[in-house]
């Protein structure tokens, strides 16, 4: 879900700005970055993530 916001930000900056409200110029653009970025730090503590759900399934 994070990188699909991240990829309809970016599509909606590239075909300028029509859907999303934005407040100042390249808005949807950072919007985008922050996105990709928590996809990123997510995927970096999958196993963190992945362990906690089995010690709450154990």
């Amino acid at each position: 879900m994070t990188l699909e916001c991240g990829m309809r930000f970016l599509t909606d900056y590239l075909q300028g700005d029509v859907y999303f409200n934005i407040h100042r110029p390249e808005h949807n653009l950072d919007r985008c970055r922050t996105q990709f970025k928590l996809v990123e730090d997510m995927e970096g503590k999958m196993d963190q993530m992945h362990q906690i759900i089995r010690d709450l399934v154990k």
